[in-house]
């Protein structure tokens, strides 16, 4: 430290936040202060230090807190705040490692670590409307959260291990490449209309990630965490929509991803979660998405559509809903049902295979009403169907499965069997063309068994 600012820190006021005025040069031969990115800032030497003017300020070494204090108290507007490489580090009974009062707009705080604070790493006021800009920032192993703020962008910054939240704020979030591991409850939680990209998120209490609607998504990974990998919540408007893309959700505690309605969700991994790989609700859908060794792999309901999807290796692979459209789909090896419908829902050109043969579940089985199942492949499966007024037009089965139909009402034509023995098995009372072989086949709407 330079003899000036030396003498400046010493007279400080005791008791009262410290204020330093930047010296008039810095010297080369001293290493704290040649890390500063500016010498026409203020330097901040000891702790409780307040900032009431805009400005820039600075570190000038590590600094630990004060029992019963805020670390750095932000009042002004138009602050950067740089830590130049160096800690703010909480002690015992301390409050907030960075407070920003009053609605306070356009912080910036950057480059160094926010530690062992007895409250949050960084919090705004009650009001929750502060505007605060993170860059390169460690906020870690404080009891409250990593960072409660109003309106934030954050990038490349790390939130683990703090008692509460990771970070939490309101909507119109960007977070880009950042951290949040091991904290107390959720991982990452913003409001309505964010953007989450290249965020990795693990083993947390409570859910990894919690978005509000109408943000976007991607390239993310959330895995062990102790609630849902990812939960698109319902805060926000109802007609936005959310668009979740290239993001994998494994080893969680509860689901996957877990949709609020009209979410929309493209080329993403769900995989070993102990309850859904993905959940979504009216008007979302889901496309070329993987769900593999869950308890359920996709569970959609109301009117959703799922398009080229994957779902192998659970329980039940594809659970449909009301109202729901499964096209093009793969469900195989499900120790269940590979394919479960309700009512009122589609399956179309979907391959099916290898599910639970032998304890009746079916590779598509249907429960409800008014459905259609049209030109499936199931492969050493059953088709059955319980419920009344359905379709089934044009499905093809081989190996050793069955095409059941326990119930009434139903239409049935145009399927392929190459079971005859005991593969087509329908109760009176449906609406069901003739059965026959190629070589004596007249009708063109024919069942054929071969």
């Amino acid at each position: 430290m330079t003899p000036d600012l030396e003498a400046q820190a010493m007279t400080a006021t005791a008791g009262a936040p410290a204020r330093i005025t930047a010296p008039s040069a810095v010297q080369p031969q001293d290493t704290a202060l040649s890390l500063a990115p500016s010498a026409l800032g203020t330097p901040i030497a000891s702790l409780p230090f307040t900032i009431d003017e805009p400005g820039h300020y600075y570190l000038i070494k590590t600094l630990a807190g004060v029992s019963g204090q805020h670390g750095i108290v932000i009042q002004a507007a138009d602050v950067s705040l740089d830590l130049a490489g160096f800690s703010l580090t909480g002690v015992s009974g301390s409050l907030n490692g960075v407070r920003i009062e009053l609605s306070v707009q356009n912080v910036s705080i950057s480059n160094g670590i926010i530690r062992d604070w007895g409250g949050n790493g960084i919090a705004s006021n009650f009001d929750y409307q502060a505007k605060v800009k993170l860059w390169n920032l460690r906020c870690v192993s404080n009891a409250g959260s990593g960072v409660g703020v109003g309106y934030v962008v954050a990038q490349s910054c790390e939130f683990s291990g703090n008692g509460a939240v990771g970070l939490t704020c309101n909507q119109e979030a960007l977070l880009t490449d950042c951290y949040s591991a091991d904290n107390g409850s959720h991982g990452l939680i913003t409001g309505a209309r964010s953007v989450v990209r290249g965020c990795i998120i693990r083993g947390n209490a409570g859910d990894g990630l919690r978005v509000g609607r109408g943000s976007v998504v991607g390239t993310c990974q959330s895995s062990g965490n102790a609630g849902d990998g990812v939960e698109v919540t319902n805060s926000g408007f109802a007609e936005d929509g959310t668009v979740i893309t290239d993001c994998v959700s494994s080893n969680n505690a509860d689901s996957g991803l877990r949709g609020a309605a009209n979410t929309q969700v493209e080329s993403c991994g769900f995989h070993n979660n102990n309850l859904m790989g993905l959940s979504l609700q009216s008007g979302s859908s889901a496309r070329r998405c993987a769900a593999n060794s869950n308890d359920e792999g996709i569970v959609v309901t109301g009117f959703v559509t799922v398009q080229d999807c994957v779902a192998n290796g659970n329980a039940t692979g594809i659970k449909a809903g009301p109202f729901a459209g499964i096209v093009g789909c793969q469900a195989m090896g499900n120790t269940s049902t590979g394919i479960l419908m309700d009512s009122d829902s589609s399956v179309t050109s979907c391959n099916v295979a290898s599910n639970d043969i032998f304890s009746g579940f079916g590779g598509i089985r249907v429960t409800g009403t008014r459905n259609t199942i049209e030109r499936n492949s199931l492969f050493n499966d059953d088709l059955i169907v319980s419920g009344g007024s359905n379709v089934i037009v044009g499905n093809r089965l081989t190996g050793p499965g069955s095409l059941q139909v326990t119930s009434t009402a139903n239409t049935i034509f145009g399927n392929v069997l190459n079971n005859p023995t005991a593969a087509f098995s329908v109760v009176a009372g449906n609406d069901t063309a003739p059965t026959g072989t190629t070589a004596t086949a007249t009708n063109p709407w024919l069942n054929v068994l071969y």
